[in-house]
């Protein structure tokens, strides 16, 4: 994603903005149509009937086990509602979502909690246990969907050129997507200069979810 761009348009990577600098991407973020990994993870079962949490499960578990039957709305994600705590829950050293050892946490010191590396996160502020959140408030909530389906895309038999054109297409005509992907070992030590594009790795290193509201470049 960003490292990816970053290394092939300039062979740099930027550095770190205050949170409240308005070139920082962060800035009065608002995340109104982002429902909360905090209220989806702890709510939604596995298939023991235990709390699937960080640990697995699909689209398919979130909807059919969880959001489908709910009588309430979801809480939106963001530091005013119900922000993305269990990063640093389910995070271990040297992971994707905390990548300092230390010593660099005052670059981070304007940043909203949440948005910091998890090493800069004191130990008695991150969550210990799963908690399924009661019904959100009337400025944090995020009506379930209707109904919920998959972008068909290469994992479904397209090409890659097919699967773009088809996210393209319900882009176009739906409004923006959710997307997921897994970062693998080799991303964290790509070496740029003999490959400008990145293909994997092989041992999983963290998962990430982000909405694609469009294409192309202004």
């Amino acid at each position: 994603g960003q490292k990816t761009h970053c290394k092939k348009t300039c062979n740099t990577c930027p550095k770190t903005l205050e949170q409240q600098h308005a070139a920082n991407p962060w800035y009065n973020a608002y995340y109104e149509y982002m429902p909360s990994v905090a209220d989806l993870a702890p709510c939604s079962p596995n298939g023991n009937g235990g709390v699937a949490g960080c640990s697995g499960g699909n689209n398919q578990m979130a909807w059919n086990d969880n959001m489908r039957l709910l009588s309430r709305d979801l809480w939106v994600m963001g530091a005013k509602c119900k922000p993305y705590d269990l990063k640093c829950f389910e995070s271990k050293p040297g992971e994707v979502v905390n990548p300092l050892s230390g010593g660099v946490c005052s670059s981070y010191s304007t940043y909203e909690l949440w948005h910091k590396p998890c090493s800069c996160i004191a130990k008695d502020q991150r969550p210990t246990s799963y908690t399924c959140p009661a019904a959100p408030w009337s400025t944090c909530n995020f009506p379930v969907p209707h109904s919920m389906f998959l972008v068909a895309n290469m994992g479904n038999g397209l090409t890659l050129q097919e699967g773009v054109l088809n996210m393209q297409r319900h882009i176009a005509e739906f409004g923006p997507i959710y997307v997921s992907f897994m970062c693998k070992d080799e991303f964290l030590n790509w070496d740029w200069s003999v490959r400008e594009i990145y293909t994997g790795g092989v041992i999983e290193k963290g998962g990430h979810a982000v909405m694609a509201v469009g294409w192309g470049s202004d």
